[in-house]
């Protein structure tokens, strides 16, 4: 906050006058020029405190502002979502266990280590599996690739766009005449 000075004029008006303005001339409202005293003499004069205007004091337009949050607000939902089907992905593209290339064997080697409530309890995961994957085809809930990757290309594009939207907040100047020039 700068400080103003008030310079009087012979027909009683007090002209604001800042530092800056020191040795320079300005006109009264009366027709008078007057000569802006030096810095030791200007401070002499009676101050008054420059009024805070805090839209003055604001850089971006309502226009970049709108930008800028939208475009911040298309990022954090583009993001999340993209880190919600990278989860579901990776959940539903989980390996088998069945990680030798003999799979009948590694099968028998674990069944052989199982007590007969594991084993019975394994063979009743295992012969629902067919009809759970049966019920799920017939939903339509059963994991598509394909449509996930999809939903990530878009997620992608719109933080794209979010991105590009809270960058050109910073690009755009605001109109001239608006009192926020830089």
């Amino acid at each position: 906050m700068s400080t103003l000075y008030l310079l009087p004029c012979s027909c009683g008006e007090k002209l604001q006058v800042k530092i800056r303005q020191a040795g320079e001339s300005i006109v009264c409202t009366c027709g008078k020029s007057l000569d802006i005293p030096t810095l030791r003499a200007l401070r002499q004069l009676d101050s008054v405190s420059e009024p805070s205007n805090p839209s003055a004091r604001s850089r971006w337009s309502p226009l970049q502002g709108v930008l800028f949050v939208a475009g911040s607000a298309l990022l954090i939902i583009s993001l999340a979502t993209n880190t919600l089907l990278l989860l579901i992905i990776r959940e539903g593209a989980k390996p088998t266990r069945l990680s030798s290339s003999n799979p009948k064997a590694t099968v028998r080697e674990e069944l052989a280590d199982l007590s007969p409530e594991e084993a019975w309890l394994e063979w009743q995961t295992l012969r629902e599996i067919p009809e759970r994957a049966k019920l799920r085809q017939q939903r339509g809930t059963g994991f598509d690739r394909d449509r996930f990757d999809r939903y990530i290309r878009v997620a992608t594009i719109v933080a794209v766009v979010g991105v590009a939207l809270a960058g050109s907040a910073i690009v755009v100047r605001p109109p001239i005449g608006s009192g926020r020039e830089q």
